[in-house]
């Protein structure tokens, strides 16, 4: 088996090493053989050796000192890493975080201060207190989180959540203070994703922090949230100066739909830096509570009363209605004579979902997907696979066996699709379904190019939901008409559903029918309803980005507008928080360039320093250096005590 074994100090070197234990040796090294050179430098330049016989003096010396020193190369590092994610279908540093962690103390990056993959579930800042406050309006609810940071250490820290909601939700509002004063409150604006992101990244450093906030949508459920700087704990008041802030406030609010078990709450996928206690102060509608267990948030918070589903409309001046129909028990229903592709990942984190991947095709033979009668319902497979092995297809579902596949390597989205592409030939399907588990985002790419499915792409993960998509991913989900689950049944009801209600029906989602209608064909009603004209252009977002090409600007610009115009965020549309002219200028620049939303895959990885070496020397200016120096007066000693 091949495991990881730890990281070297000087280079930050991670190796492999066979071992079943996984163990970590700790051997530090002086140098690497490539780049020892000090004692050929010395002979050359001091004695006036020639670079041959220098050379050679030097290669004697490496060979003595070999326990030493690390026979490979200054690009191991990124080879090696690579190797590791290509294996174990994970980042290096995040499956490996505790033991880089250890291994690399000496070696972080001090500039770096972006919350990465070695900062989950770090404790940074401390979670001081966290007010959510519920303002009911039927069968929906405006919610509002106000979180106060403290900061544990002398640096200034990043904290970063990556969380969902329910897909019908909509982001409304982003805010930062220093205190809970809401006038003193710094606001957001909604920026196209591309341009917000390299905004907010250009702020987050050590040197002259300023406040920023960033609230980014990674998929049609999926948010991303970070927060700079929370002051450090050692911050020096100075008499008769305005006082420096020693924490961070900061208020979210999102509009969402009731269900049975009252009002969502986010729903945590992974937190950097960020920590609480039992000593965190939790207030629900102005009363404290107390929270069992290591939630962030409960999963719900009751309603007052029973909510009573009703039908919603909006019209929108774009010259669109949006109609929200309750949806009963009875409304739902199954597929019927459909054809399927079930495309499956087989990489290396899949073997751990195997039991949840019987469990989803036995549903599936049940339903009769798998008893190749047409008439019925079929589904084909589609095994997918890493480099170096060979994709399959397989058109009889019930000879396929989960547990004796071997699940290897890495593999993303866009690569499965092109393999199902490659192989189906002109069959014609209903729907495609990835079945994946939560995957690897980090390991993806900064890809534009957006393979094709030829139905609704509906990706099924188990196990739980990714924290995020590639941006390619998000726009094949939507042009296609597709979405993301955890249960092949639900999927299933809901792509069933939604074919048989209506052409304008945009999605069926937490037990409401959406309609997208121009106003002049619109079904004549009287209950508009402006309160809602957030949560309508939600659905019109998604309406529209099925209809509109959204591979230019032009397009694009559309779409944002919407998200502008309604202070939402959306897949296309981020909310960031600035507090200065400088900020704001930065901004405006990078809303005019043509790559405005073209946003980077944040993989997290700590790009870690490395030391001096003490046995490298650079080529001497006249002065010379101290290396030199010292092994010159050790030769001249050695000397004169010799004669």
């Amino acid at each position: 088996m091949l495991v990881y074994i730890g990281i070297l100090p000087y280079v930050g070197v991670p190796l492999f090493q066979a071992t079943l234990t996984g163990d970590i040796p700790t051997e530090c090294y002086l140098s690497s053989k490539q780049e020892n050179n000090h004692i050929s430098a010395m002979y050359r330049h001091v004695l006036g050796l020639d670079k041959s016989a220098a050379d050679g003096l030097q290669a004697t010396y490496n060979f003595l000192m070999s326990p030493f020193l690390y026979n490979g190369s200054e690009k191991d590092p990124a080879k090696a890493e690579k190797l590791y994610a290509n294996f174990f279908d994970t980042p290096l540093q995040k499956a490996e975080k505790t033991a880089v962690s250890h291994a690399v103390q000496s070696t972080f990056n001090e500039e770096e201060v972006k919350a990465g993959l070695l900062n989950i579930n770090e404790k940074k800042v401390l979670l001081g207190s966290q007010e959510v406050t519920v303002k009911e309006h039927g069968d929906w609810a405006d919610v509002e989180l106000h979180e106060v940071y403290k900061n544990q250490t002398r640096e200034v820290q990043e904290v970063f959540y990556s969380f969902s909601l329910p897909e019908s939700a909509v982001i409304t509002g982003l805010w930062l203070g220093d205190t809970n004063k809401l006038d003193q409150r710094f606001p957001f604006v909604v920026s196209p994703r591309g341009a917000a992101q390299k905004v907010y990244n250009s702020q987050v450093r050590r040197s002259r922090p300023i406040d920023p906030a960033l609230l980014e949508q990674v998929g049609p459920r999926h948010y991303r949230l970070r927060a700079f700087p929370i002051p450090p704990n050692n911050v020096q008041q100075r008499e008769r100066q305005t006082a420096l802030p020693t924490e961070m406030h900061l208020w979210l609010t999102y509009k969402v739909l009731g269900q049975d078990s009252g009002w969502e709450m986010p729903d945590l996928g992974e937190r950097r830096n960020i920590f609480w206690t039992n000593q965190t102060k939790r207030i629900r509608n102005g009363k404290e509570i107390g929270l069992k267990d290591d939630a962030w948030l409960e999963k719900f918070i009751p309603a007052s009363g029973k909510i009573q589903p009703v039908l919603h409309e909006v019209n929108l001046e774009e010259g669109y209605k949006i109609l929200a129909k309750p949806l009963s028990s009875q409304d739902y229903t199954l597929p019927k004579n459909q054809r399927v592709a079930v495309v499956l990942d087989t990489s290396r984190s899949m073997g751990k979902h195997i039991k949840e991947l019987v469990q989803t095709l036995s549903w599936l033979k049940k339903y009769g997907f798998a008893d190749n009668d047409l008439t019925n319902n079929d589904a084909d497979l589609y095994l997918s696979v890493s480099p170096g092995a060979t994709p399959k297809r397989l058109d009889d579902l019930q000879q396929f066996q989960p547990e004796k596949v071997t699940f290897y390597g890495t593999i993303q989205p866009q690569e499965m699709l092109t393999q199902f592409n490659n192989l189906r030939g002109d069959t014609v399907y209903d729907v495609v379904l990835l079945v994946s588990d939560e995957g690897s985002y980090e390991l993806s790419k900064n890809n534009k190019t957006v393979t094709d499915s030829p139905a609704p792409l509906w990706m099924i993960h188990l196990g739980g939901l990714p924290g995020a998509y590639n941006d390619g991913i998000i726009k094949s989900l939507q042009d296609s008409g597709g979405g993301v689950g955890v249960d092949i049944s639900e999927v299933l009801q809901r792509i069933a559903t939604k074919s048989i209600l209506s052409n304008s029906v945009v999605s069926v989602v937490n037990g409401y029918a959406w309609y997208l209608q121009t106003l002049d064909t619109a079904i004549a009603a009287s209950n508009q309803q402006d309160d809602l004209l957030p949560l309508a252009a939600r659905q019109l977002i998604l309406g529209l980005s099925k209809e509109i090409k959204l591979d230019n600007l032009k397009g694009l610009d559309a779409i944002h507008a919407v998200a502008k115009k309604y202070k939402i965020v959306s897949p296309y549309s981020s909310m960031l928080v600035l507090v200065n002219d400088e900020q704001r200028q930065l901004l405006k620049a990078a809303e005019a360039q043509g790559d405005r939303f073209d946003r980077k895959v944040e993989n997290g990885k700590e790009n870690l320093s490395k030391p001096i070496n003490p046995l490298t020397v650079s080529v001497p200016e006249a002065s010379g250096g101290w290396l030199l120096g010292v092994s010159a007066i050790a030769l001249f000693i050695l000397v004169k005590r010799r004669r």
